[in-house]
């Protein structure tokens, strides 16, 4: 009988092959303490490890608390800032969502989540590691999102193993680009409200090059110079006239 996580954590690492040993081992520990605690106990144990099989067994315990504590671990996922720990809590939602607001929340957090380029699964919770360079945060929520969301076949599911990382990349960017999320590595600007289409199109097309500034632009900048100069010829003109008038009235006192 398993009396905490950890020691039901290492007998369903010993009993992987059995899929229903881990739900018993699940129904012993919620005879024992309540959800947040179980939850709270699988994730340190998980992101704590560094081996394949106690990565699996963690995650194989959790989906076998019925039922799935769907709303703590979506709790957990609120309070994660470690990338590793924000990735698998993603993984177990997408494993445990069930009714449809699960999945609008997961949809919802995995969206917020693709901005975040960070390291994140090693081993996608299985006995066998995938890949050393495993999945990224961004790519964990791409598929979900991409498996979640109805829009065709435009986007395939990211495989780390057969996608190079520049390819992996264009799809998240493309998939961003659809759901107005800013890609990962990008700082997201607000465009001013007085900003007009042209500036806009010209940053597009010339990337990060100096735009040259629009000729009304360059109308008001001389504006300027402009004043001075009709200012400079109107106190010339009544100079003029009023050295004019003193010399006229000199000439008629004489």
């Amino acid at each position: 009988m398993a009396n905490d996580v950890p020691s039901a954590v290492k007998s369903v690492a010993a009993n992987l092959s059995d899929r229903e040993f881990a739900k018993v081992q699940a129904k012993e520990l919620t005879e024992q303490m309540d959800a947040p605690k179980i939850v709270h106990d699988i994730f340190t144990a998980l992101l704590t490890s560094d081996d394949a099989t106690t990565e699996a067994a963690c995650i194989r315990l959790m989906l076998g608390v019925t039922p799935f504590p769907f709303t703590e671990v979506a709790n957990h996922y609120q309070g994660a800032l470690e990338s590793r720990d924000r990735a698998y809590t993603l993984h177990l939602l997408n494993l445990g969502a069930a009714s449809e607001s699960e999945v609008e929340t997961l949809k919802s957090l995995a969206k917020t989540a693709l901005s975040d380029g960070r390291p994140g699964m090693k081993r996608y919770g299985e006995a066998q590691a995938y890949s050393a360079e495993g999945k990224r945060v961004c790519e964990v929520a791409y598929n979900i999102l991409v498996s979640r969301l109805s829009i065709g076949r435009s986007f395939k599911l990211i495989d780390v193993d057969n996608l190079e990382l520049h390819q992996r990349d264009i799809l998240i960017k493309q998939l961003c680009a659809k759901l107005g999320v800013t890609p990962p590595g990008q700082s997201a600007q607000k465009i001013p409200s007085g900003a007009g289409t042209e500036t806009a199109t010209a940053k597009t097309s010339h990337g990060n090059q100096p735009i040259a500034s629009k000729p009304a632009t360059q109308s008001a900048t001389d504006s300027p110079p402009a004043s001075k100069s009709w200012l400079f010829w109107l106190l010339v003109v009544i100079a003029t006239t009023l050295g004019a008038v003193w010399l006229f009235l000199r000439k008629s006192k004489h």
